[in-house]
């Protein structure tokens, strides 16, 4: 689930599953599906066949972002300004368990 950014998914060609809050659901050439920030929009798009899927996937691209994946209980946090590269990104992924208080470490 992304905090800061609403994507939006357009299936291309091929079949996929779409996994939401909401559960599973057959997508297929032509569907599109809506994604806001927060719990309502977490996702995970899965292709159980054999053939290969094309998709479009559109986003807000706001920055800094935090994204959750409860499924492998982590989170990442990514900063960017326009026209960096992937270098000059800040890209960091955590355990959830791994966070520390605001004034450790500091002086």
């Amino acid at each position: 689930m992304h905090h800061g950014n609403e994507e939006m998914l357009i299936v291309v060609e091929g079949s996929l599953t779409l996994r939401t809050p909401a559960g599973e659901q057959k997508l297929r050439g032509g569907d599109v599906e809506l994604f806001p920030t927060g719990s309502e929009g977490a996702h995970h798009v899965l292709n159980h066949t054999d053939e290969p899927v094309r998709l479009l996937v559109i986003s807000t691209m706001q920055s800094p972002e935090v994204v959750e994946y409860p499924d492998s209980d982590k989170v990442g946090a990514v900063s960017w300004a326009p026209g960096d590269s992937r270098e000059d990104m800040f890209i960091a992924f955590f355990p959830r368990g791994a966070e520390v208080g605001y004034f450790d470490g500091e002086s």
